[in-house]
């Protein structure tokens, strides 16, 4: 049995929406099991637009690629700022977490080094944006800034639940 097999117990089923660019949302539920973190279960329904990667570097790291899987897993973690549906306004996991488990789920489909490596850099380096955006979107507040002086606890109390 592959690495792929196992740590993706389900096949990937999507439906693409009309008048969308890159936009897709999962026929049937979609798992990921990581080594770190357990099975990640994702809905019927949950939207995604793939690897959102600059259309300058499309030629070399398409949109869709053999880390489609990985991606989606991925926008699941942003979404949703935790393994699982989050509707709270606490962040279950952490970014790096998230970028962590695409970085896993990358290998486990069989994706080279070299073009992992690029993409896990980038999202580290890229993906602050759309992981404060998710935040706001989800929980129509502002993003939590970091621990200072006058609040030292709030970020850490509130928003990094373990």
């Amino acid at each position: 049995m592959t690495a792929a097999l196992v740590k993706f117990p389900r096949s990937l089923k999507t439906k693409t929406i009309l008048g969308q660019d890159r936009a897709l949302l999962l026929a049937a539920p979609f798992a990921f099991i990581s080594d770190t973190h357990g099975r990640i279960d994702l809905p019927t329904g949950f939207f995604t637009d793939l690897a959102s990667i600059p259309r300058l570097f499309w030629r070399v790291f398409p949109p869709a690629g053999k880390y489609t899987a990985a991606a989606i897993i991925h926008d699941f973690l942003y979404a949703n700022q935790s393994t699982e549906e989050n509707k709270s306004d606490n962040i279950l996991l952490t970014r790096a977490e998230a970028d962590a488990i695409f970085l896993e789920a990358m290998e486990a489909l069989g994706v080279n080094w070299l073009t992992r490596s690029t993409i896990y850099r980038a999202v580290r380096m890229g993906g602050g944006g759309a992981w404060r955006d998710n935040y706001s979107k989800r929980t129509g507040l502002p993003y939590p800034s970091k621990p200072s002086a006058r609040l030292p606890d709030f970020y850490r109390q509130r928003h990094v639940k373990r």
